[in-house]
């Protein structure tokens, strides 16, 4: 059975600079059930939904890039979550693609 849509967090940052050790994020977009929030800080984000209960959480690429920004931060509680990467999803979905990247305009 797959999850009601309301029980996803999902989660694209940007941050400052692909080489910032500090790991700062210039941007943060979630969207969980009908909400959807954007900051410039995790913290930020933490409290829009803190009150909220997510199951899973899913992003593209999140395991290889986002995961990093969000370890020892205000988030760091949804890294525990069972983890859904589109990035995954679409080499299984679409093998004859070389490139996975999202489109961004």
């Amino acid at each position: 059975m797959l999850p009601a849509l309301d029980q996803i967090l999902f989660l694209n940052l940007e941050p400052y600079s692909f080489r910032d050790k500090d790991k700062k994020v210039s941007e943060i977009d979630v969207v969980l059930g009908d909400n959807e929030y954007k900051s410039r800080s995790l913290k930020g984000i933490k409290e829009a939904i803190k009150h909220k209960d997510p199951q899973y959480l899913c992003g593209h690429n999140i395991r290889n890039f986002d995961l990093r920004y969000l370890t020892d931060s205000p988030l760091e509680q949804y890294t525990k979550l069972p983890i859904l990467d589109t990035l995954e999803f679409s080499g299984l979905l679409l093998p004859w693609k070389q490139n996975q990247k999202l489109n961004k305009s």
